[in-house]
């Protein structure tokens, strides 16, 4: 069985809110995982994840970025990297981690925190970022030259539906990034993996299969099984 231990995580200016899913044997690995600009660690998706993670045998730390605690907008990504950076040491660090592998897995804003801190240095074994967002709404791509320098196996998990990370987009946005990548797809979904009404497949169908295909292909890069 699983366990889940909750903690006070040290980050510059503070400490935050973390949780920790552990595996019931010796891990294989560990997990960071980011939350997005408009939700916390206790998101659904991001509990599932955590938990689905360890029942496979991977720590998963869930934390909170510090302006979720300041009751504040979104910091600079360049603040969020730091926190994650300090996330993944404390990962690395903890009991039974000692040389085993940390993989990130980001949703949205977390996915671009993830990408740009692999961009300049953060040692993770591979990145599972969840609706990246791409792009706003009306298709304007910001300036985004971490991608050029992700060497860092990713998958990206997009929704068919989600305004912000537009497939053909993406696919352009792959071409310039030096290291690995795949696209999955989840048919019908937005950009929370929502689907629209009176859809074939229902809400939670569609989140299933995200996770699924993250922790499948994040099985795979540590070389877990043929999964």
């Amino acid at each position: 069985m699983t366990t889940t231990t909750a903690l006070r995580l040290p980050v510059p200016g503070g400490d935050v809110a973390a949780m920790v899913d552990r595996p019931a044997e010796p891990p294989v690995a560990g997990l960071v995982i980011c939350h997005g600009a408009n939700n916390d660690l206790r998101l659904s998706l991001l509990y599932q994840l955590a938990q689905a993670a360890a029942a496979v045998g991977f720590v998963a730390l869930r934390f909170n970025f510090g302006y979720v605690e300041r009751g504040k907008p979104p910091d600079p990504i360049e603040r969020g990297v730091a926190e994650l950076q300090d996330a993944f040491s404390a990962l690395a660090d903890m009991e039974g981690m000692a040389g085993l592998p940390v993989c990130i897995a980001g949703k949205s804003r977390g996915a671009v925190v993830a990408a740009v801190a692999a961009s300049v240095g953060l040692p993770a074994y591979a990145l599972a970022l969840l609706s990246y967002p791409l792009h706003g709404a009306s298709g304007a791509m910001p300036p985004q030259p971490h991608l050029a320098h992700l060497h860092t196996p990713t998958l990206f998990v997009i929704g068919s539906d989600d305004p912000y990370c537009r497939a053909d987009r993406l696919d352009e946005a792959c071409a310039v990034i030096p290291g690995s990548t795949e696209i999955h797809l989840i048919a019908g979904g937005d950009h929370s993996y929502q689907a629209a009404p009176g859809a074939e497949r229902s809400s939670e169908e569609l989140q299933d299969e995200a996770v699924r295909v993250a922790l499948a292909w994040l099985q795979r890069q540590i070389g877990q099984g043929n999964l």
